[in-house]
């Protein structure tokens, strides 16, 4: 039902197999939901916080607090958080139940 997910921190790539993907969506969801993310505002601390268990069981080694403070480092500030949501979601909906692109309706022409 799931793909490998791949997830980089500090230059460092982390690969969770498809077959352990569940478990790592458990663990992200120790601390944020589906809903949650997708509100809009799921608040800061929350994401570092899911993002870090995610890298943790990976292999990476990382801290919520580490996290949090990439999210304001660098010329990517800001960025980084919003990268981060994104990779959760996509980690935590399967890849078959991701929306398929809406086929455009057919037009007829007209006879001439």
């Amino acid at each position: 039902m799931f793909q490998d997910v791949t997830l980089s921190w500090k230059g460092e790539d982390y690969t969770v197999q498809a077959n352990n993907v569940l478990m790592l969506i458990a663990k992200i969801e120790n601390h944020i939901t589906l809903q949650e993310l997708a509100s809009g505002n799921p608040g800061l601390a929350k994401i570092a916080q899911a993002y870090s268990a995610a890298l943790v069981h990976a292999g990476a080694r990382v801290s919520p607090d580490q996290v949090y403070q990439s999210f304001f480092a660098g010329a990517d500030a800001g960025e980084n958080a919003i990268l981060a949501v994104q990779g959760l979601l996509a980690m935590m909906v399967p890849p078959d139940a991701k929306p398929a692109k809406k086929a455009r309706p057919r037009t007829r022409k007209k006879a001439q």
